[in-house]
């Protein structure tokens, strides 16, 4: 490319085959009741009945707390086995997953004192999940989008300032001049991701949920969900196109300086400045459709900070 850029894209897929449930955030537990007896039934499996085992045997053959519970809910004794929690069977190998991605890096080599890199990658995934407790309960998979960010964007790049002695900008600057003007040079990465897409519990949602122009107060329209009723089955879909959490985007720069003190002895500055637009990048806003802060962003995504900046000096021989 012009100015020696030299640019690769690439188009990648990968189709995954029998991975375990573990990858996409699920577990196989083989005590389960089935829920359709909720549907069914509703709160009548909530009443509580004698516990058939109330005492039975010894704590050291039959232990924990079940034994000493005189009265227990129908419900938890639909389980297979009831007088155990989960049961979960791990790496069973029966996941399929699809990913495909477009990327762009575009690399410019050092020279006249500049050099960047910048890389773009714009996926699309799609996996196998348990749609709701029903599918999980029947070990019925089907597939769905995944919720990570679409999009990724990262600019790298080093720029001498050409000030200083042999530079373009005070070229015969006096030594004094030199050793505080010349010489420096400042680097920083952007870095900027998606947001991901927001998974919802079961609600009733009428209509396209996503805004033109989401807020930190209403990142989706919140007047398209209203409560379920209980005892019912899930009917809305896992997450909507175009209803993501916050995206996170983040500038740090690096004002840098070495200077030959002697032959061997050299001294290093540096200025350094972390997330310096100083951007909120917020967690997920509350999916809660029950919440009193359903949609808003009320925390920081975890591992962010406000604007920071550090100094540091630095003798190297």
């Amino acid at each position: 490319m012009p100015t020696r850029v030299v640019l690769d894209v690439t188009y990648f897929l990968n189709l995954g085959h029998n991975q375990p449930y573990e990858s996409v955030g699920r577990s196989k537990d083989l005590n389960q009741a089935d829920p359709q007896l909720s549907y069914d039934y509703k709160a009548q499996l909530d009443r509580r009945v004698p516990n058939p085992f109330y005492q039975i045997l010894t704590p050291e053959k039959f232990p924990k707390q079940l034994r000493n519970q005189s009265t227990v809910t129908i419900g938890s004794l639909l389980k297979p086995y009831p007088q155990y929690g989960r049961l979960v069977e791990q790496s069973i190998p029966n996941v399929h997953t699809r990913y495909q991605a477009l990327q762009i890096k575009a690399q410019r080599p050092f020279g006249n004192g500049f050099t960047f890199v910048f890389g773009l990658d714009y996926n699309r995934e799609r996996r196998e999940e348990f749609y709701d407790e029903l599918d999980r309960f029947n070990n019925q998979l089907t597939w769905q989008d995944g919720p990570n960010p679409r999009e990724r964007v990262t600019l790298g790049a080093v720029y001498e300032l050409p000030i200083g002695r042999n530079k373009r900008v005070l070229a015969n600057a006096p030594r004094a001049v030199d050793a505080v003007l010349g010489g420096w040079s400042l680097s920083g990465i952007y870095t900027y991701n998606s947001g991901g897409f927001l998974r919802f519990g079961s609600a009733i949602v009428s209509g396209d949920p996503s805004l033109g122009n989401p807020t930190r107060e209403r990142m989706f329209d919140t007047s398209k969900f209203t409560r379920q009723a209980a005892f019912t089955r899930r009917a809305n879909p896992l997450q909507f196109s175009g209803v993501t959490g916050p995206g996170y985007k983040d500038l740090d720069l690096t004002l840098a300086k070495t200077r030959p003190l002697t032959e061997r002895l050299k001294l290093e500055l540096r200025m350094e400045a972390y997330n310096l637009t100083n951007s909120f990048m917020g967690a997920n806003p509350v999916v809660n459709v029950d919440s009193s802060l359903f949609g808003r962003v009320v925390a920081q995504r975890s591992g962010t900070y406000g604007r920071q900046f550090q100094y540091s000096a630095r003798l190297m021989w």
